[in-house]
């Protein structure tokens, strides 16, 4: 078994293999070239096949195979583009803290404040790049003179933003205040002894001290002047303080689990909150995938057919990551005989969509190899990895999957 610090996953041994002329031929009906991954690129023609492959889903999610990869940042840029131009697609939401990643929304729809700074006040530094940078800057240019996407995260790691944001609409109110206070001193209690043992019990009095006082937070809001969605927003706030305990206090649940089943709780309620909407979310193949307890396979239970993934892959290049050298460009592991990536690259097209979907439906002899479990890239922040491929069955966890042979670092901001 191996811990990539987001998913435990089954080493496979490869064995090598070469697609025959047959495999090649029918491999070839199920893939859509692109012809760039560059959000200018202008024509966005080969982008209609999209049209076809998310139909009328309302939730499409856009995986990534690491956090670091500045083609693949580009490529997400360009559907999302391409989605919100075209299919109305009007929420995005990125793998990052829910409160601190609304605070962007404020420069996208009103160009309130830095984009540099809000986009690191997400605390996530690979998020920190120039691509992301271009897309929110997009969005501003999008959203003039009305608004027409949203900036939101769904991710609950981080209490302080959710403490801000009780603090700031309860300005003045002095119980209201030294409870909150009260809240934070026990969190971040419970976060020293998580942070140096991994994980903490705590007895059922100091639970319920803590519930307690979540509770009364919750009825001042609900009792208080504000609007619905006012009140609905910081209560939102009070749950994500509820998760992050969670996240420090779970009882059986990995750590991973809990999280992706939490942000799998935080995209449903943006969902019913905007129940007309359409949401493109931005995270890691390892949360928007449909299996093992995952984000995604949380959504799928709830969202059924309005939920389309799209996991994306590389063949070869570099990306961002954090190791020895610190946080910086990595060069990656070249695919080898028997991964997916490998196999893949026969078809000598850089930049194409792969329908598996179709390919599922279809039961093609030709194309059964991908139906079986696989060894394919999985690799999350970290660099200087020994190995950076796992096994997986690429046919459920993805409907579609974006191949781009040659992958670059992606660019870090300097604040």
């Amino acid at each position: 078994m191996y811990l990539d610090g987001e998913n435990i996953i089954d080493i496979i041994d490869p064995t090598p293999k070469l697609l025959s002329e047959n495999e090649i031929t029918a491999l070839k009906k199920y893939i859509y070239p692109l012809k760039t991954y560059e959000p200018d690129g202008g024509d966005t023609k080969d982008l209609a096949i999209l049209d076809q492959l998310i139909d009328n889903s309302k939730v499409v999610g856009l995986g990534e195979v690491t956090h670091g990869s500045g083609v693949i940042f580009k490529m997400k840029n360009r559907i999302i583009q391409y989605l919100a131009a075209n299919h109305g697609f009007d929420i995005f939401s990125i793998e990052a803290n829910m409160p601190e990643s609304y605070k962007l929304n404020n420069y996208t729809v009103r160009g309130e404040g830095n984009p540099k700074n809000l986009i690191a006040d997400m605390y996530f530094g690979i998020w920190n790049t120039e691509e992301v940078l271009n897309m929110v800057e997009w969005m501003r240019r999008y959203n003039q003179p009305k608004q027409r996407i949203e900036f939101t995260g769904f991710d609950m790691q981080f209490y302080e933003g959710a403490i801000n944001e009780l603090l700031e609409a309860f300005k003045g109110n002095t119980d209201f205040e030294n409870r909150i206070f009260d809240l934070k001193k026990k969190i971040n209690e419970t976060g020293l002894l998580y942070h140096n043992k991994g994980s903490v019990y705590i007895d059922d009095n100091k639970m319920e001290d803590f519930n307690s006082i979540i509770s009364i937070l919750w009825n001042n809001i609900s009792t208080s002047p504000f609007q619905t969605s006012e009140k609905e927003w910081l209560q939102q706030n009070t749950v994500i303080i509820r998760q992050l305990m969670g996240l420090y206090c779970r009882n059986n649940m990995p750590l991973s689990d809990w999280r992706d089943k939490c942000m799998a709780d935080n995209l449903m309620w943006i969902k019913e909150h905007n129940p007309n909407s359409k949401i493109v979310v931005w995270a890691h193949n390892g949360h928007i995938q449909k299996t093992n307890q995952k984000m995604g396979y949380h959504l799928v239970q709830k969202l059924g057919d309005d939920y389309v993934t799209f996991g994306f892959t590389f063949y070869e290049g570099s990306f961002t990551a954090s190791g020895n050298r610190g946080f910086t460009s990595y060069d990656a592991i070249q695919a080898y005989p028997g991964t997916l990536e490998y196999l893949l690259e026969q078809v000598k097209e850089p930049i194409f969509i792969l329908d598996m979907k179709k390919i599922k439906s279809d039961n093609n002899k030709d194309t059964e190899w991908l139906m079986q479990r696989l060894v394919y890239r999985m690799v999350g922040a970290s660099g200087e990895n020994q190995n950076e491929f796992f096994g997986g069955k690429i046919s459920e966890d993805f409907d579609y999957l974006i191949f781009i042979k040659t992958s670059f670092p992606s660019k870090l901001l300097n604040r």
